[in-house]
């Protein structure tokens, strides 16, 4: 693939996410749907498991911050970064709001920097931050395997020894294997990967698509009770019973 290709591709993307935030107020409903709150709350379980603070995190492909936010007083700095301009400054404006809440007077605040860029041609510094997050990115940000590649070696070059990087995608669990096979060959060493559990809840959430504009299927798709109980039934099925994988890889050399 020539520079050109390459080029093209970014602005493509670019151009793709920046058209869905522009158009839509909160694409893919991280806030209204059980699962998907569910699924942030892992990430951030899942980090806090690792260690118990870091020094600095960046969260790739960030969005409006929905996830961002919720590692509030784990690092003293936290960045996103998002090829969306639109996207960029809504979780700006959040963060104003978080800090004028008062929520800056707080000893374990974290300071908030979000900035339009894409991370395969950052100008981070190496061995910058100890926690990245790469949530639905690798394969929803629509990249060939080439972007795919240069998207984990610039999370080692950026990453501190020691450091580790969060991967959670949506895929047939067919494509579970290859997922890690892609970042087992990567300078990232896997520590180990999860599958979420959580294809029943996207499946009954699916059932009532064509009323979701009704307050009781709404009321359906944000009850944390009813989607933990289909992710149960979803635990019994392995990874056939997923349709998100977590990955968590480290830098170790």
């Amino acid at each position: 693939m020539t520079a050109d290709q390459k080029n093209n591709l970014v602005d493509k993307n670019s151009e793709y996410f920046e058209q869905l935030y522009s158009r839509e107020e909160e694409p893919w409903e991280y806030s209204k749907k059980a699962v998907e709150v569910l699924r942030h709350e892992f990430v951030v379980k899942t980090a806090c498991s690792l260690k118990p603070n870091y020094s600095r995190i960046l969260d790739v492909g960030c969005g409006k911050g929905r996830l961002t936010f919720l590692f509030n007083g784990l690092a003293p700095e936290i960045l996103g970064i998002d090829v969306s301009k639109t996207a960029v400054q809504q979780a700006e404006t959040y963060a104003n709001k978080f800090s004028q809440q008062g929520n800056s007077a707080k000893a374990d605040n974290s300071r908030f920097h979000f900035s339009v860029t894409n991370i395969t041609n950052s100008s981070f510094p190496a061995n910058y931050f100890d926690l990245i997050l790469l949530c639905d990115g690798l394969e929803g940000w629509h990249l060939n395997m080439n972007e795919k590649e240069k998207v984990l070696a610039e999370s080692f070059r950026l990453l501190m020894l020691g450091g580790f990087v969060i991967l959670t995608d949506y895929l047939k669990h067919e494509r579970f294997s290859a997922f890690e096979a892609i970042i087992s060959n990567s300078p990232l060493k896997v520590v180990r990967s999860v599958y979420l559990n959580d294809r029943f809840a996207y499946q009954f959430n699916s059932w009532f698509k064509m009323g979701e504009k009704l307050k009781v299927v709404q009321w359906i798709f944000a009850n944390k009770i009813l989607a933990k109980g289909l992710m149960k039934i979803s635990s019994l099925f392995g990874k056939r019973g997923s349709k998100h994988i977590c990955v968590i890889a480290a830098k170790t050399n």
